[in-house]
């Protein structure tokens, strides 16, 4: 089975009815994959609708929701992205906000691929990586 784990940028691209990405999550949907939404990109999209009242993209929000796998995050997700973010460093590469590090370590702790267009960001953690958004 097939595991994914959708990134903002993704849900607001379905939130958009961008059609491309939303035929590609039906079609996921149908094949049996496993489509996560990570809490922190919950949280992600949540605040944006909320600043903006955007009040109709919450309520398709709440119902794409539900035909999502959540799980909490877990103590191995927290540590996964503190040691991502500890050898990042390292080699010169600083993430100022957490959020791309810790959904990077909730996909690899769940063998998944983050689903994303903003793929440099995940792509030096290490983790698989699908941009449903990009031109064939």
């Amino acid at each position: 089975m097939r595991r994914f784990v959708l990134d903002t940028n993704i849900i607001s691209a379905v939130l958009r009815r961008d059609e491309a990405v939303r035929e590609r999550l039906a079609d996921e949907a149908l094949q049996g994959s496993q489509l996560f939404l990570c809490p922190v990109v919950y949280y992600e999209v949540l605040r944006g609708l909320r600043h903006r009242d955007a009040e109709g993209q919450e309520r398709r929000f709440a119902a794409l929701v539900r035909g999502l796998d959540w799980e909490e995050l877990w103590r191995d997700d927290w540590a996964r992205a503190a040691a991502l973010w500890a050898e990042a460093a390292s080699r010169g590469r600083r993430y100022d906000h957490d959020a791309d590090v810790l959904i990077a370590a909730y996909a690899l702790n769940r063998d998944a691929t983050v689903v994303t267009d903003n793929t440099r960001d995940f792509e030096p953690l290490g983790v698989a990586v699908d941009n449903w958004r990009a031109e064939d």
